[in-house]
């Protein structure tokens, strides 16, 4: 990497050069070029000269006179060409260039990314083999974290042993429960394996690494939803109700948080999504997309029958469809990348939806906080949608806000409401 910018430079610096070189050269090409002018222009005159002067006095003075200003215009193009400076050209490295390498600790840093696994057909229903606990409260508002606890459940029942042994594990986690609920309303995960999770109780967003320790937090008052834009980029929702609707764009730098760039709406900025250089922002009534590119933004889609009409929202893998939650009428909504509602879909199990969140293969899950589950909705083989639910109050779980699938372990990780604790659901 380092040789190519390098490369790059050297190609830069080298073309520079050439580049004044050139410029020179045209204009010491010029001054030649107005030298043979002038002499031309004499040499055409004494030939003249040479053919009729002795006869014709007319044509002799009238020669005379041209003469006379050709060598004008002789010694004013020699005194410009004397006048001017001699150039030497010469390389000069600007001294910013090692000031700024000095002060660096290091050219970059080492990341790992995480290879994701084959993930099954859009047909298949995952089950949950195992849950686990990952304690993300924190001791005080510092960015120094609590000490990350973790109980896990197996949730078959082909192994009563491990079972008895992880249950164990738990009581001895609950034991120390520290108390410090959070809102856990949006998790992503980079392809490097760190979680960033927004928690709306405390205003903070929060790095995890891949086992899920707080490593790094930054203070966000009114933050509701965080998605990733990037490698190591994500869109943070921030918003008070009032006069501040905005997106915050940040990055993971060593594995510390920075805010880079701030985009100021018109709208509420509630829950996100991203696809395709183009982040998708729920309202509440109304699903809006930013353009990245142009920094345009526009309503997509609109439902103003209720106050929560709009909640969440994702999008498939080929940005073909948008899915959006109605946490009013409890229904799940198909909108194609236009806006135009594809398929209104409800079901007993699909009660007060929150999250839906989509899998790199396509496969959709919901949070459903007042029934406290996780449910998989599936297309059937005859373009029927079904309901499975995966997880609820045997697997921890309470009020379940945000979802993300981890596509390298095969799991799904719940965050949830007034709860220090996320969940880590094991699929199979």
């Amino acid at each position: 990497m380092f040789n190519d910018i390098f490369d790059r430079l050297e190609r830069q610096s080298v073309a520079d050069m050439e580049s004044r070189k050139t410029s020179l050269g045209n204009e010491i090409q010029a001054d030649v070029d107005r030298i043979y002018d002038v002499t031309n222009k004499l040499q055409t005159l004494l030939d003249a000269f040479k053919d009729g002067g002795d006869t014709n006095e007319v044509l002799s003075y009238i020669g005379f006179t041209k003469c006379g200003k050709v060598i004008s215009n002789a010694q004013l193009v020699l005194q410009n060409i004397a006048d001017k400076d001699d150039f030497k050209l010469s390389f000069e490295a600007y001294k910013e260039i090692i000031e700024n390498l000095s002060s660096l600790e290091r050219l970059g840093e080492i990341i790992c990314v995480g290879v994701e696994k084959p993930l099954p057909g859009l047909d298949h229903v995952f089950e949950v083999k195992k849950h686990v606990l990952h304690n993300v409260g924190m001791a005080d508002d510092n960015d120094n974290a609590a000490s990350d606890t973790t109980a896990s459940v197996d949730d078959d029942d082909d192994d009563d042993d491990d079972d008895h042994e992880e249950k164990e594990e738990k009581e001895e986690e609950e034991k120390g429960d520290d108390g410090n609920a959070c809102d856990i309303a949006g998790i992503c995960k980079f392809a490097t394996g760190e979680f960033l999770l927004s928690d709306q109780k405390n205003s903070k967003l929060k790095l995890l690494n891949s086992t899920f320790d707080i490593i790094s937090t930054i203070d966000f008052p009114d933050i509701t939803d965080v998605c990733c834009i990037g490698q190591r980029e994500a869109a943070v929702s921030v918003d008070d109700d009032n006069d501040r609707h905005e997106i915050l764009l940040v990055r993971v730098n060593a594995r510390k948080i920075e805010h880079k760039r701030t985009i100021k709406l018109q709208h509420i900025c509630g829950y996100l999504a991203y696809h395709g250089d183009h982040i998708y922002i729920t309202t509440g009534t109304a699903l809006h997309v930013y353009d990245m590119a142009s920094g345009h933004d526009r309503q997509l889609y609109v439902d103003e029958t209720g106050g929560t009409t709009v909640f969440g929202c994702a999008v498939s893998p080929d940005g073909s469809r948008i899915y959006v939650t109605n946490a009013d009428h409890h229904q799940l909504i198909t909108l194609n990348k236009d806006g135009t509602k594809l398929s209104t879909f409800t079901h007993p199990e699909v009660n007060d939806p929150a999250c839906v969140h989509v899998s790199p293969r396509g496969h959709v899950f919901v949070s459903c906080s007042d029934l406290g589950t996780v449910v998989q909705v599936s297309m059937k083989e005859d373009g029927t949608q079904a309901v499975t639910t995966l997880a609820g109050e045997d697997n921890d779980l309470t009020k379940p806000i945000s979802l993300c699938f981890n596509s390298s372990s095969n799991t799904l990780v719940v965050g949830q409401l007034d709860d220090k604790n996320i969940v880590e659901l094991k699929l199979k």
